[in-house]
């Protein structure tokens, strides 16, 4: 079970959407540092990136880790979708002065939104697609009806046991996270998912990009990676060859010194020049 105790402090906040909708959000690390924001996937929360969050390893730029509307602590006001997160992350992102963002699986998604419509040094887009396809695509369609009669408890179950390699002492907490998770929230942005289709967004992106993707991620092939790391004018790649599609805590100490290491490699450039 994860031990909060050993995590950093966070400060919880809101912000009011322009439709007045309350969108909650932590606050991590030093308040002069170049600042963060993390984007979590479909049907956890926030709670996803604590373990990215040690004590003993504080962050050393400004994090901002938002609740999706609909999640977390985040009001449940619709519409669930890509679109309406992306307008809420990018006006959150103006108020906190937002340097870089960050998104994994369907959070990933939404970061290419915000990114291509915003003004950011950097972006880290992993595990995560700018179109479902192929098996990904069949996958959601196929769990949408059953989860419409499924309980919670019995998603959260089939969730953690599909796709994830992760530390066995995490199991019991991301459990929980999947399992606070809305039922209509989760349904109704997963059709979302199912027909969203973002690659003409691609090309706007002018920011230097990090795509980070698992080998043996089965819930998005890798191949949804490198089209994106091919098609954004300025990307880098790089593939976690032991992890499958949750990079962030399979391989959390690794994930976190690459995400630490883009974000000064792009500082450094913009003060070289």
């Amino acid at each position: 079970m994860l031990d909060h105790s050993s995590l950093v402090e966070l400060d919880l906040r809101f912000f009011t959407a322009d439709d007045g909708a309350r969108i909650a959000y932590w606050v991590a690390g030093p308040e002069d540092a170049p600042t963060l924001m993390l984007i979590h996937g479909w049907a956890v929360s926030k709670e996803y990136w604590r373990p990215l969050l040690p004590k003993d390893h504080p962050p050393r730029y400004r994090l901002i880790i938002p609740d999706i509307r609909g999640h977390g602590d985040s009001e449940q006001k619709p519409p669930y979708t890509t679109i309406q997160a992306a307008k809420d992350f990018l006006a959150l992102s103006n108020h906190e002065h937002v340097d870089f963002v960050v998104g994994h699986s369907w959070g990933g998604v939404i970061a290419q939104r915000v990114a291509a419509l915003g003004s950011f040094k950097g972006a880290v887009f992993a595990s995560t697609f700018a179109k479902l396809s192929s098996f990904p695509t069949h996958l959601v369609e196929w769990a949408l009806p059953f989860l419409e009669r499924m309980d919670m408890e019995t998603f959260a179950r089939l969730s953690v046991r599909f796709g994830y390699h992760i530390a066995h002492e995490n199991v019991d907490w991301l459990y929980d996270v999947y399992r606070s998770a809305k039922r209509d929230v989760v349904i109704q942005s997963g059709k979302d998912i199912l027909r969203y289709d973002g690659r003409h967004l691609l090309p706007r992106i002018k920011c230097p990009v990090l795509v980070v993707h698992g080998e043996k991620d089965m819930v998005v092939p890798p191949a949804h990676g490198k089209y994106l790391w091919k098609r954004i004018r300025d990307a880098d790649m790089v593939i976690f060859p032991d992890s499958g599609h949750d990079v962030v805590l399979e391989a959390g100490r690794t994930f976190r010194r690459v995400l630490y290491g883009f974000i000064d490699d792009v500082l450094k450039y913009d003060e070289a020049f």
